[in-house]
């Protein structure tokens, strides 16, 4: 058996077992320590193959373990279920990163499409779809069937084949003559039959995502010798010249001046001007603009983009227009963003803070960062430095949402805002996850008794002793949510007692205590 067949045969076999781990412990959610654990496992598992079979790793690819590893543990923090999405994308962005940019050194920057922002979704997509033909092309089928080895495992799986029958006859045999051992056999193999085939699918989806990942890393100097030999055939799909690219970038820019122009009156007239407004309430000015303006802004970023790319120079002259056109182009996308982020501002002085609200706060501002890197790399001929500067970006909006805690921000706002007019939303707060429980606690006594033992019922019976925590899904706020639940279970029973239901009941250490 050759060393590429072996290769192939260990990445397909680790990329399995990480798969029916996975399926094990990601099915358990929110993603807490499970998370944590199968990130750790698959960092180790690329390691060691790397180490194993000799991989040399670029200094990007080092670097990106970094972020991987303290993303995982921020699994271990809060519980807000949008956190953890976002600690989930900035792996698969560190990792994506790592690949992208180990393809652009290996390929001694021949390829310019690596250093783009599409080639970071570029590489990982690529890897994905090869896998299969590397499991066709590189492991030697033929030489398994005559080799020494691959008929010991042939043997193997004849051998398993056989004994489950007969395993069967006397195993039903055993089962029914003794009921304790039938209640332990029952207990094995209780299978959901239902839920077979979510459970194949998943661990399909990350064997196939873990395969193509490890492909990327332990594969792709072949991979890089291929784009090497394809490169002299390569050709820009579309191209433009300086006339085209002018037009389109001029009347987008255009129709953003003539937005812009109609919201200067907003922009300084705050609540009175939307409200002198005839047939415009604060909820429509809000919610009809500051979406579509979140859109505008995302996809004005690749459009720009694209247009570099496609962009045929043919004259200096020709890249100062477009630098000059990019950059107010950039400007008024400035003022778009901040026209959108004045209606969230407005929406939530008038109607509170919820999650939603602050996250595409925290996006528009990543896409400010974005633009603003967007001027001094791209538009000065630098945009290798691109990709990294919004990914690291994105790395520091994570972490700041993780330092400010979410969700108890939400309900420290919405408490000091609260009025007999605008009412304390206590259905929204007990949406909320473990982070806001503390918060939840110590401003309890602030609201009407109505509120508080809405709120008490809520807190006993979800984080109360009758709800023990999943392993699986363990973190810090899910503890500490339920021991401060724990430690002032004798209030809050006392409280939601009228609204709980009868399977409900107060411990007897508490009631001793009481």
């Amino acid at each position: 058996m050759d060393s590429q067949t072996r290769l192939g045969l260990e990445l397909f076999a680790a990329a399995l077992v990480l798969g029916v781990l996975g399926d094990a412990m990601l099915r358990a959610t929110p993603w807490g320590l499970n998370a944590c654990l199968w990130i750790g496992c698959l960092a180790v598992t690329g390691y060691g193959l790397t180490v194993r079979w000799r991989t040399a790793l670029v200094p990007i690819e080092r670097w990106m373990i970094v972020p991987v590893c303290a993303f995982a543990l921020l699994y271990l923090g809060r519980d807000a279920g949008l956190l953890k999405l976002a600690n989930t994308l900035a792996v698969m962005a560190a990792c994506g990163l790592g690949m992208q940019r180990a393809q652009w050194a290996l390929n001694h920057r021949q390829d310019p499409a690596l250093t783009d922002p599409p080639g970071l979704l570029l590489t990982g997509t690529k890897a994905l779809f090869r896998l299969p033909r590397f499991l066709r092309r590189d492991i030697d089928w033929q030489t398994l069937r005559t080799d020494k080895r691959g008929e010991q495992a042939r043997a193997v799986v004849r051998g398993v084949l056989l004994a489950v029958p007969v395993l069967g006859v006397f195993g039903t045999l055993l089962v029914s003559a003794d009921a304790v051992f039938e209640s332990m056999v029952i207990g094995v193999f209780d299978v959901d039959l239902a839920q077979v085939p979510g459970h194949v699918l998943l661990t399909f989806v990350l064997t196939w995502g873990v395969g193509g990942f490890l492909y990327g890393i332990l594969t792709r100097m072949h991979g890089a010798a291929e784009n090497q030999e394809e490169g002299t055939e390569k050709k820009q799909w579309i191209s433009l010249g300086i006339v085209e690219v002018t037009l389109v970038l001029g009347l987008v820019s255009l129709l953003f001046a003539a937005f812009v122009l109609v919201q200067i009156p907003y922009f300084f007239g705050g609540h009175s001007t939307v409200l002198d407004t005839a047939g415009l309430t604060m909820a429509q000015y809000a919610r009809r603009g500051f979406f579509e303006l979140v859109t505008v802004a995302t996809l004005a970023l690749p459009l720009l983009l694209t247009l570099r790319r496609v962009l045929v120079v043919k004259a200096v002259r020709d890249l100062r227009l477009f630098h000059a056109l990019a950059s107010v182009h950039v400007g008024l996308l400035f003022l778009l963003l901040g026209s959108a982020a004045q209606r969230m501002w407005l929406y939530q002085e008038t109607y509170g803070l919820t999650a939603l609200r602050l996250y595409v706060s925290a996006f528009l501002l990543w896409l400010a960062l974005v633009l603003g890197w967007l001027l001094v790399t791209v538009l000065r001929d630098r945009a290798e430095r691109f990709v990294p500067g919004a990914v690291a970006a994105g790395f520091l909006i994570v972490v700041g949402l993780h330092l400010l805690n979410p969700d108890a921000l939400i309900v420290h706002t919405n408490l000091a805002r609260a009025t007999e007019e605008m009412p304390f939303d206590t259905y929204y707060v007990s949406l909320l996850s473990a982070d806001a429980v503390p918060a939840l606690l110590d401003g309890l006594d602030t609201l009407p008794l109505a509120q508080q033992q809405e709120l008490a019922s809520h807190l006993v019976s979800r984080w109360g002793p009758e709800r023990p925590l999943d392993w699986r899904t363990w973190s810090r706020s899910r503890a500490v949510a339920q021991q401060a639940v724990a430690t002032d279970l004798p209030r809050l029973w006392g409280l939601a007692a009228p609204l709980l239901p009868p399977s409900i009941s107060l411990p007897p250490t508490t009631v001793s205590t009481r």
